[in-house]
């Protein structure tokens, strides 16, 4: 939802339009915001939010706005909120000159909302000095790097705002025309940087995002050089998987010729990940999923920052080590992102800063991949998104039914209904530690018979060969399935 007030005045102070780009639902609540300044067509993306405290009136009415789905009491209240915040931005920025302010004032800084009623609220703005100070130059990057070459630069102000796509993430114009994705930061520095680095190093896959096009520099008070704030890729119109899975027309299914082709791509794309850039992915799912425009998936989101548990196996906790003979003291090592604080300055590890993928071993990494691979192929073969765990459910919450007549305990995994039988032994294969399965445990023998648990007919070899899942066997299994049909 997008809505404009302009705010006119008789003086020569500059008049601001600010607009409402959208929501996160996540907590805490975060109202997306822009400005348009004068004199400039379209200023650059600045990535301001209102953060809203979920215990305060306006953030329970918005959330009481969100739990009608979409309705016209949904419309009706979100038009409220939103009204006030835009009256309340517009009476902060009277008397001030906007375009001088955000030119100084650090990227992704908040608006913060104190007061209990409507009629009490007052604004102010919460500057993101954090993160400047994390910020790095391309002299401090190249030393890091070495060798690696980086993208040409690009300078801020010649970005011109289009959407906003993410807390963090915004389409936008480049000064060709052509319309890009930018992705900045707003919370943790040292992730951008250690994203930008793998994406420079992946060798090119048709199903993992391009190198980056451009990196975005802006200065910084304090700084001898400019800053590297961001960097550009290229934009994919067909949206996300999660979009995708979320808007299927009542009563009509996905196609299994496409529901195939997408988890061949996926699994391409690890095999690739694992092969020819010797590396990993520990963000996969259907939100981290975008379709170019012949419908073919693509990859995002490199940070290596980890999911929520519901896409992560219950061993998905701090392990051992994996001594690299080239970092022998890596267990001791000071930047081991087991011993940092979250706020720390990017300091170039080998392996990202999630704890859990950073201290396991490559065979730990490929078997917690496996469980997310597996439970992206359940939302896809059964046309949900995973965005509920079954044990976010209470038995009667289960019985209740969405608007279109399903029952809530029949959305969530691990649920089977439209996935194949054989597809599903190896999905529970790869997630049978996983407490959604319940008490029950598999009763599949050596010798052909239905799994009591996910209702799959057995198959020996495969995914049982293997001492745990990998990709390898995940894929001789689909490919096998394929050539039975």
């Amino acid at each position: 939802m997008a809505r404009h007030i302009r705010h006119s005045k008789t003086d020569a102070r500059p008049s601001s339009v600010w607009t409402i780009n959208g929501f996160s639902e996540d907590l805490p609540l975060r109202v997306f915001v822009s400005p348009t300044l004068p004199g400039m067509v379209k200023p650059p993306p600045y990535h301001l939010s209102i953060v809203l405290d979920e215990e305060s009136n306006i953030a329970q009415a918005l959330i009481r706005a969100f739990d009608y789905m979409r309705s016209p009491e949904k419309d009706f209240g979100v038009e409220c909120i939103t009204t006030k915040l835009l009256a309340l931005l517009n009476q902060w920025s009277d008397g001030v000159d906007l375009t001088k302010l955000l030119e100084v004032t650090p990227f992704g800084s908040s608006f913060r909302v104190s007061g209990q009623s409507i009629t009490e609220l007052q604004i102010w703005m919460s500057p993101n000095f954090q993160l400047e100070r994390r910020y790095l130059s391309v002299p401090r990057l190249e030393c890091l790097w070495g060798s690696l070459e980086l993208p040409p630069l690009i300078d801020l102000d010649q970005l011109e705002f289009v959407s906003r796509l993410h807390d963090s993430i915004s389409l936008v114009k480049l000064p060709n025309g052509q319309h890009a994705v930018f992705k900045g930061v707003v919370r943790v520095v040292a992730r951008m940087y250690h994203e930008l680095r793998e994406l420079l190093n992946m060798p090119p896959h048709p199903n993992i995002i391009a190198r980056p096009m451009f990196l975005v520099m802006r200065k910084v008070r304090g700084m001898e050089h400019p800053a590297a704030c961001g960097f550009i890729l290229q934009f994919h119109a067909g949206g996300s998987l999660l979009h995708a899975l979320t808007n299927i027309p009542y009563r009509r299914e996905l196609q299994l010729a496409t529901k195939i082709k997408w988890i061949r791509q996926i699994i391409s794309a690890f095999l690739h990940i694992h092969g020819p850039a010797n590396g990993y992915y520990s963000d996969l799912r259907p939100d981290n999923i975008v379709l170019n425009s012949d419908n073919d998936i693509i990859l995002v989101d490199f940070e290596q920052g980890g999911s929520p548990k519901r896409w992560l196996p219950p061993e998905a906790q701090p392990l051992h080590c994996d001594v690299n003979s080239e970092l022998p003291q890596w267990c001791l090592s000071a930047v081991n992102p087991a011993y940092m604080p979250n706020s720390i300055h990017y300091s170039n590890p080998p392996f990202g800063y999630w704890k859990q993928f950073a201290n396991a071993s490559n065979r730990e990494r490929e078997e917690m991949e496996c469980y997310t691979i597996a439970k992206v192929i359940w939302c896809i073969f059964e046309e949900q998104t995973n965005q509920l765990s079954s044990w976010d459910l209470t038995d009667e919450e289960g019985r209740l039914r969405r608007n279109d007549g399903v029952q809530l305990r029949h959305t969530v995994f691990p649920y089977f209904s439209k996935t194949p039988p054989t597809l599903r032994h190896w999905i529970w294969a790869c997630t049978k530690h996983s407490r959604e399965w319940g008490d029950e445990r598999c009763r599949c023998t050596s010798t052909p018979e239905i799994c009591g648990v996910s209702g799959a007919r057995y198959h020996g070899g495969g995914m049982d060969s293997h001492p745990g899942p990998c990709i390898r066997n995940m894929h001789l299994a689909l490919e096998g399935w394929i050539a039975d049909q």
